[in-house]
């Protein structure tokens, strides 16, 4: 009788120590999600599941019995009528993706269910972290982690609601301090000095008086915190549309990004300052189709993080950092800073090697392997990278073509597929030219020189151009009728040219950036530029740059004139480029159709996509980075818990008896893993003389060490402690990687003292 009343007894103080430990780490987050009003409900909630998982704990075989019971009813509920637990739990995972995706209403739709849910996990896990065997530091790790994620999500009126925690983490202190400190072997024996109660009531009660109604208000504090969850928000939610740059923000599109030609208007206002000794074509978007009237962007939707171990070979494969296949090219660097705001992008040469950027931006690229950030640019922000040259007129380019035209390049295939393609309405004049124009080549080597040379000599730069006509292809009117133009001219025509003869081409807009005396360069929106990137077997992609006068090449053309006015306009406003609806072709047609050459596919209108406002100061943005700091906490737990119940550190706190026994018990789950377990009907002495017969294993003095203690209460000596040591830490080194993490695990979840 007097057992059970210590273990009741114990069992209720326990109980109140979960109790004030799961309010203070279950009801910040309740009502920092807003569901402050189910307040009640939570309480009774977590009330209900520590007395219940108390009264369990007089009989520890029935919580195995209660969570079979428990899953089993739960999962008939849920396979007959999609109600209960299960589908409660699917409805709250799917209501917590959507908040995280920038709809948080959803999770306040079903906040009853959040609040169950919450209350359940934060009862469960209480009574699991007052554990006189856990000690205090499990607990105390977990208040620390909701305190502080509760800080960092802004949910500062919640921060009050911590404070149970606080006076029940003293009570388990003196909890486990006794329990450890005594020689009891059941952890229900435990006593807890009866002058605490008052002690906890009154530190409890003040502390509710004097905390602040919002939570600490330091102004540094809440700059860090600030800034850290901007950047776990960047890192893990960044789902936003982005503002890409355009030549049209440059004054280079004056009919708008979604129409080519017509006489430009280039701003003189700076841009960029560029540290660099050599020529450098800084790309910004790379767009891979063709409407008739505009280019466009159709594969780059999916984003990546530009630091993501995981994602490592896909950026490599993008900034070809084995090409090219034979042979080797020169490694350059170049820094860039902001003078003006910008777009999102991060104008790069095409071959990364190494991208350098300051703590407040997150580079990501895009499968065009453009690179961009979360925000836009602003001025002050700056990066160096380090890349490979590869421009079609650097020195020795035609010998590495050579070297490479036969090897076997896997790549190609994909090229060919997702740069070839051209609208069906073009002219077969266009088709006809460039055949003409490549005649008597015979490498995609020569027939994209051949092209690049054609443009240069017979086609003439001027900024003096006529707007094109609605109802032509720009490219077909530039090459057959107008034969005068600019960048966007020839880098279009260039790119359309080398698709015609099978040359995998993309457009490519930035910035062409040449050194000026002492290696800094500042880049206005007059050196804005186009050019074409072609892919070459074993190369990868290749600048070639048609334009007269721009890409030094080595046949000259017309130079441009120095005509055109160039004002000084406010800074460019970005506006982020809309993908057409249509799908074109990569052959024409033999016979086009008159209103296939009179009506090319025209784009879609485009939306109106602005960057949301700045939320004003009393207005926060919703964060859920709690949600992976909740995680992250739950992994620090494991991992200590892990650490804590290692036989060998718990031998080493135990007590000499206790120490023996833990490292028995220890030996005998690796021999068991071992595939040689000790039977039930076996002394230690019997699978002592066993074990050495199969494995080898001499266990015969730790075995009498056991047998000594566990029948005649003899202590044991220092040699039969540190034998088991030795011998256990040899069976740990038999043991594979998986089978250790299986018993770390297996002893990391058995909440019951294993001696």
């Amino acid at each position: 009788m007097s057992s059970l009343h210590d273990h009741l007894r114990c069992a209720l103080l326990r109980a109140l120590i979960a109790l004030l430990l799961a309010a203070g780490i279950g009801l910040p987050v309740l009502v920092g999600i807003g569901q402050g009003f189910l307040l009640l409900r939570f309480l009774l909630i977590i009330t209900v599941i520590i007395l219940v998982c108390a009264m369990l704990s007089l009989r520890r075989k029935l919580f195995g019995i209660a969570l079979v019971i428990a899953v089993l009813v739960s999962g008939t509920l849920y396979a007959l009528q999609r109600t209960g637990p299960v589908a409660d739990a699917i409805l709250l995972f799917q209501d917590i993706i959507l908040s995280i995706q920038g709809q948080p209403i959803v999770l306040s739709l079903h906040g009853d269910i959040a609040a169950r849910f919450i209350a359940c996990a934060a009862g469960l896990f209480a009574w699991l972290l007052t554990s006189p065997e856990n000690g205090v530091l499990p607990a105390f790790m977990t208040s620390v982690c909701v305190f502080y994620a509760v800080w960092l999500s802004g949910m500062q009126k919640g921060a009050p609601y911590l404070l149970p925690a606080f006076p029940a983490l003293m009570m388990l202190y003196a909890f486990t301090h006794h329990y450890e400190s005594s020689s009891i072997e059941d952890p229900r024996q435990a006593r807890l000095p009866l002058f605490l109660l008052p002690v906890t009531a009154f530190l409890l009660a003040i502390s509710m008086v004097i905390a602040p109604p919002e939570g600490t208000q330091s102004p540094t504090l809440a700059q860090f915190n600030e800034n850290l969850r901007d950047r776990i928000e960047a890192r893990f939610f960044f789902t936003q549309e982005r503002a890409r740059y355009t030549l049209a923000a440059d004054g280079w599109m004056p009919q708008g990004e979604h129409r080519l030609g017509g006489k430009p208007d280039p701003l003189n206002y700076p841009l960029l300052e560029v540290e660099t000794h050599e020529t450098v074509y800084l790309r910004g978007a790379i767009l891979d189709t063709y409407s008739g009237a505009a280019w466009y962007d159709s594969i780059s939707a999916q984003r990546y993080y530009w630091n993501s171990m995981p994602q490592r070979e896909r950026r490599n494969s993008l900034f070809q950092t084995t090409y090219p296949l034979s042979g080797t090219l020169s490694e350059k660097e170049v820094t860039v800073h902001f003078l003006a705001p910008g777009a999102s992008t991060l104008f790069v040469p095409q071959r990364l090697r190494e991208l350098k950027v300051a703590e407040n931006i997150l580079p990501y690229f895009n499968a065009a392997s453009e690179v961009f950030i979360t925000r836009n640019a602003v001025v002050g922000d700056s990066y160096a990278v380090r890349y490979v040259s590869a421009n079609a007129t650097d020195t020795g380019m035609a010998t590495l073509a050579a070297q490479n035209a036969l090897v076997n390049d896997p790549a190609l295939a994909q090229a060919t597929e997702q740069y070839l393609a051209l609208p069906s309405h073009i002219q077969q004049e266009v088709f006809d030219l460039a055949a003409e124009a490549t005649a008597g080549c015979t490498t995609p080597w020569e027939k994209a020189v051949a092209l690049r040379n054609y443009l240069q000599i017979n086609y003439t730069y001027t900024l003096n151009v006529q707007t094109p006509p609605q109802d032509v292809d720009f490219v077909a009117w530039f090459l057959l009728a107008e034969k005068q133009g600019y960048c966007t001219y020839f880098a279009s025509a260039m790119t359309v040219l080398c698709r015609a003869v099978g040359l995998p081409a993309r457009y490519v807009e930035g910035y062409l950036v040449r050194p000026e005396a002492g290696g800094v360069t500042t880049v206005r929106g007059e050196n804005a530029h186009a050019w074409t990137e072609v892919y070459l077997n074993g190369l990868g992609w290749i600048t070639f740059d048609a334009t007269p006068g721009h890409g030094e090449s080595d046949r000259s053309g017309s130079i441009p004139p120095s005509d055109g006015a160039t004002p000084t306009p406010p800074p460019p406003e970005d506006m982020p480029s809309e993908e057409p609806q249509s799908t074109p072709s990569p052959q024409p047609s033999d016979e086009p159709s008159p209103e296939d050459e009179a009506t090319p596919t025209p784009p879609p209108e485009p939306d109106q996509q602005e960057d949301p406002p700045p939320p004003s100061e009393n207005q926060k943005k919703p964060s859920f980075a709690w949600l992976w700091l909740l995680l992250l906490a739950l992994l620090c737990l494991l991992a200590a818990r892990i650490h804590a119940t290692a036989p060998l550190r718990r031998a080493t706190k135990a007590k000499r008896d206790h120490a023996l026994l833990i490292l028995w018990n220890a030996i005998l789950e690796d021999t068991a893993a071992l595939k040689l377990p000790m039977h039930e009907e076996e002394t230690p002495l019997s699978y002592a003389a066993r074990a050495e017969a199969e494995m080898g294993l001499h266990l015969h003095d730790i075995a009498a060490a056991v047998s000594a203690l566990r029948y005649g209460r003899h202590l044991p000596d220092d040699r039969a402690l540190a034998a088991s040591r030795a011998t256990l830490s040899v069976l740990d080194e038999q043991l594979s990687g998986f089978k250790k993490l299986i018993l770390a695990l297996r002893r990391a979840f058995t909440f019951k003292k294993i001696i």
